[in-house]
């Protein structure tokens, strides 16, 4: 069988979380299938993380050996080459075979396929709003294999990533659109402050703010409301999240890429403590109380390169949107323009581009509103 070559110098791609492979053989595959993993290799994974080894990069190997997990991530790269008909049809088969390997067993090798797929499928809703519904319905029918897959530690970065699109969305949710809320972290892994180089911030921090969304939604007193959200705020506090040198690509300026990983989960921090204020408290966004955290976050924002080596795809979008909720003032309102601005000239497509749309109707003169008014005209938004 004939073969092509990955380039060394391409994102590199394996099987196993443990496993480092500087060169695979993919069979070669005649016209519209090699275009579409072509893409994938060199245009997709380069611009997803700084880890070494990920998720996406591990699904094109997955992929030859998977027919669900080749077709989700054929329909997601068509769907990024403008092919709508390509990428129904891959997706309808994907999403055939995802259910097929439901069916087969629940084992660690099963498990990753599942959650390969509905990786690829959640990325695919983000570039479609009109599909968000229907990734929905799909990963409510996975709640048990996903259930069962903390049992697995090497599963956890897939499970990270498709956790935060639903626990983060929620900050642009108005409390009857709020996102399903599933248990896709282990008790142990909630309380990892390793920072999660595929999402830019650590488990720890995650689950609090899947707490912080509860207690939005939470029939308690408001005094018992008021409570568990200072110590939500305590948490945030004292919170500590830490990187590592595994979490940065070999070939990338160790220290630039450690600083960037460590602004991005700091300004995760900041964002949640705004929220927490802000949502579940009630403080207004031009309450003093909030100016020294608003600053410090847009100050944070700011420093971020917005392109270059170390513009990846865990851009916090997530603390940009809070602080543009919640600016209070005009000069801050000005500065936050002026990134969302610049988010929207460097970017491929991806999720930034409706964030961007929301952060217009956001970044407008008007009165000081409490946080569901504030969010109601942007709709619901992936910020992850």
């Amino acid at each position: 069988m004939e073969t092509s070559t990955v380039s060394q110098d391409a994102a590199p791609v394996t099987g196993e979380p443990n496993c480092k492979l500087s060169l695979v053989i993919i069979p070669k595959a005649p016209g519209n299938a090699c275009r579409l993993r072509h893409f994938f290799l060199h245009g997709f994974c380069p611009s997803r993380t700084l880890l070494k080894t990920n998720p996406y990069s591990e699904s094109l190997a997955i992929s030859l050996k998977s027919d669900a997990v080749n077709s989700a991530l054929k329909s997601l790269c068509a769907l990024y080459l403008g092919d709508r008909q390509q990428f129904l049809a891959q997706r309808s088969l994907a999403i055939k075979g995802c259910s097929r390997v439901v069916i087969i067993g629940t084992s660690e090798s099963t498990l990753k396929i599942i959650l390969q797929c509905t990786l690829l499928l959640l990325q695919a809703s983000i570039l479609d709003p009109e599909l968000h519904n229907d990734w929905v319905q799909h990963l409510s029918g996975l709640s048990s294999p996903i259930c069962q897959a903390k049992g697995f530690p090497q599963t956890l970065q897939l499970r990270i990533k498709i956790a935060s699109h639903a626990i983060l969305a929620n900050a642009s949710a108005t409390l009857e659109g709020f996102l399903p809320q599933y248990e896709f972290l282990a008790a142990e892994e909630q309380e990892i402050d390793r920072i999660d180089a595929l999402t830019g911030l650590s488990p720890k921090l995650l689950r609090i703010l899947q707490s912080s969304n509860a207690l939005v939604l939470s029939s308690e007193t408001p005094e018992r409301k008021r409570n568990c959200a200072f110590q939500l705020l305590d948490s945030l506090n004292s919170l500590q999240q830490v990187v590592e040198e595994d979490d940065v690509n070999a070939s990338s300026r160790q220290g630039d890429a450690q600083f960037c990983i460590s602004v991005t989960a700091e300004t995760y921090r900041l964002a949640a403590i705004l929220y927490v204020q802000s949502r579940i408290l009630g403080s207004l966004a031009s309450d003093q109380s909030l100016a020294k955290c608003q600053d410090e976050l847009l100050g944070l924002l700011e420093n971020l390169p917005c392109d270059g080596e170390h513009y990846k795809a865990i851009w916090p979008l997530y603390p940009l949107f809070i602080l543009s909720v919640v600016y209070g003032t005009e000069k801050r309102r000005q500065r936050l323009s002026l990134i969302w601005e610049k988010q929207a000239r460097v970017s491929l497509r991806s999720n930034i581009e409706p964030a961007v749309h929301a952060a217009k109707k956001l970044l407008t003169e008007r009165e000081d509103l409490d946080w569901e008014s504030a969010i109601r005209p942007c709709g619901l938004v992936s910020l992850t």
